[in-house]
């Protein structure tokens, strides 16, 4: 089974770590392994948890520590649990900030545009959200002997109560509203059938191409009056899919058609394209202010995407930068690269940034057997090649078939590669062997090796000799020499 993500939310007394250790047993009592977490974390070795208890940091100060926090959080225990498979459950997480900072007055939109940057594509299958009165919460407060801290005073937690409610009408498909005041058992009987819907949803193998959760808060962020997103990630991670799935909603009108760089057209969407740095020019730009000057036609709002935003020249970036500076109010502006650092600065700056994370390898293998037909153990050296990113596999498979990767990878890769000969002296299967090589080798998993040996040159020729004659084989020799190097740089085989 795939990983979930549970958030618990609620102002302080509310009864969240009681209500997170029973879902954790009623959970791991279905055969589920789960990790029980909570934030602020222990991030630089808790520092950060200290100084937000601790001390009382201006309004903007707090909300940077809280973010830092929580993406360390995710990428260092969250993502990783739930790429193993597990169910996390987290008492508080996104929407603590979105409330409590926003309490003390931080701007809630900068709040959201902050929350995307430390989350990434971390979303909460589901958050209950425990709400209780602030004056029953200050007497449980009191009654358990603590001093109580900034965040608990009945006023402060009057308002986080109002506005964690407001975002709960907000978003009623993934959070639900518990009384707070009623006994745990009768809460836990409350969200029992949440659990349960959610176990049967949470498929083994599913994997969402079209990243629908992250469309959606791009979605939510539009409605706030947010207009522009720069969506970024490593090449082929399916952004396409995303950005579609973003314009379908907002005009539902387009259509599908296969010769357009999108796939999509509508007399709204404008898709400005660029096949290599600074190859989008300024006169693409000004146009882009044409299409911009007139109102929708069959939708509330014109969307506009630009692909790869870095191949912007410096002109272009300029005239995009003004066109940003003042939007027309139905003008919503997607921009997608690879190289976030190369976009100008200023441009970057108006944007709310989106990224992108590879899908693991294990729901991308599942993906591509349904999707390309092939066997498990073709899938599954694709996923590895691709490093989870799903536009990369239909490029390999342009040039070579799975079959082919194959058969490169164990007929030549040990001919170059020193193993290690107790794996041979102890009888290892030769699949096993494979396995271990593979896993040393294309995964990086041991530390070690700084630079590349004559071998590991010796075997990048021989490997880009075979592709010799494939006009293509430029491409495939690239992806397997960024996974090889990567892989030589950080492995070590012995």
């Amino acid at each position: 089974m795939k990983g979930a993500f549970i958030t618990i939310e609620g102002i302080d007394g509310s009864g969240k770590d009681t209500l997170a250790a029973r879902i954790k047993e009623y959970l791991e009592s279905k055969g589920i392994e789960v990790v029980l977490t909570r934030e602020p974390g222990d991030a630089f070795d808790g520092k950060v948890r200290d100084i937000l208890m601790h001390n009382r940091p201006l309004p903007l100060s707090e909300m940077f520590l809280f973010m830092a926090d929580r993406h360390e959080h995710v990428e260092r225990v969250i993502r990783p649990a739930l790429e193993a498979g597990k169910w996390v459950i987290s008492v508080r997480f996104a929407d603590s900030s979105m409330a409590y900072q926003g309490a003390r007055g931080v701007d809630r939109d900068l709040i959201e545009r902050l929350n995307m940057e430390a989350i990434g594509d971390v979303f909460p299958q589901l958050t209950i959200l425990l709400d209780l009165p602030a004056s029953e919460a200050m007497n449980r407060i009191k009654g358990r002997g603590n001093a109580v801290e900034h965040f608990e005073r009945e006023e402060f937690l009057s308002k986080v109560r109002g506005l964690y409610l407001e975002d709960a009408a907000a978003h009623g498909n993934r959070i639900i509203v518990v009384d707070a005041t009623i006994s745990p058992d009768e809460i836990f009987r409350s969200v029992k059938p949440y659990l349960d819907k959610l176990i049967d949803e949470v498929a083994p193998t599913e994997m969402d191409i079209s990243r629908a959760e992250i469309a959606d808060a791009i979605i939510r962020a539009i409605d706030r009056g947010m207009h522009a997103f720069l969506v970024y990630g490593p090449w082929g991670c399916g952004h396409k899919h995303m950005i579609r799935k973003v314009i379908y909603t907002l005009v539902p009108s387009a259509k599908d058609v296969e010769d357009e760089p999108y796939g999509i057209y509508s007399p709204d969407v404008m898709v400005v394209y660029g096949e290599k740095p600074s190859s989008i020019k300024i006169d693409m730009v000004r146009a882009i202010g044409d299409f911009l000057d007139y109102r929708p036609i069959e939708a509330k709002y014109k969307v506009v995407v630009i692909d790869d935003a870095s191949f912007m020249t410096l002109q272009a970036s300029n005239a995009l930068l003004k066109i940003l500076e003042e939007p027309p109010e139905w003008g919503i502006f997607m921009l997608y690269t690879s190289y976030p650092e190369r976009v100008l600065s200023t441009i970057r700056s108006r944007c709310a940034g989106v990224r992108l994370d590879r899908f693991s390898t294990k729901q991308l293998a599942v993906y591509i057997e349904e999707r390309f037909s092939v066997s498990r153990e073709e899938a599954e050296t694709l996923a590895r090649l691709s490093e989870g990113c799903p536009d990369r596999v239909e490029h390999i498979l342009q040039v070579l078939d799975a079959e082919s990767i194959l058969d490169y990878i164990k007929e030549d890769f040990y001919k170059y590669v020193p193993v290690g000969q107790s794996l041979v002296e102890d009888n290892v299967m030769w699949d096993k062997l494979f396995l271990e090589v593979e896993s040393l080798f294309l995964q990086g998993l041991m530390e070690g090796k700084q630079h590349i040996t004559p071998d590991d040159v010796l075997m990048l020729v021989e490997w880009e000799g075979m592709l010799k004659a494939n006009v293509q084989k430029k491409l495939i020799a690239d992806l397997i020499y960024w996974r090889l190097k990567e892989g030589i740089e950080r492995a070590h085989i012995s």
